[in-house]
């Protein structure tokens, strides 16, 4: 019995190899356009899941910047009203 489980194994690594090399290798029947589209603006996951797009990822980047900025100020502004960081 035990002599059966390498052979399970080496079939589901083999199985396993192979669907990672379909997965990585560009489709025919894919256009470069929707291959640009799919690098600017997202394309879905293997497993449904969403993959963001270069568009979307300086977005987020350039909301994060700003909203930290007004985070920053808002806090600075707080605290220095309550310890009273005036200037003499």
């Amino acid at each position: 019995m035990r002599a059966q489980a390498p052979d399970m194994n080496e079939s589901a690594v083999n199985t396993a190899k192979q669907s990672i090399a379909n997965a990585t290798q560009p489709k025919d029947d894919e256009a470069p356009s929707s291959m640009w589209t799919s690098l600017l603006f997202g394309s879905a996951g293997p497993r449904g899941g969403q993959r963001d797009g270069l568009a979307q990822m300086v977005m987020k980047s350039a909301v994060r910047t700003v909203g930290s900025n007004i985070g920053r100020q808002v806090v600075r502004g707080l605290l220095g009203g309550l310890l009273g960081g005036r200037k003499r």
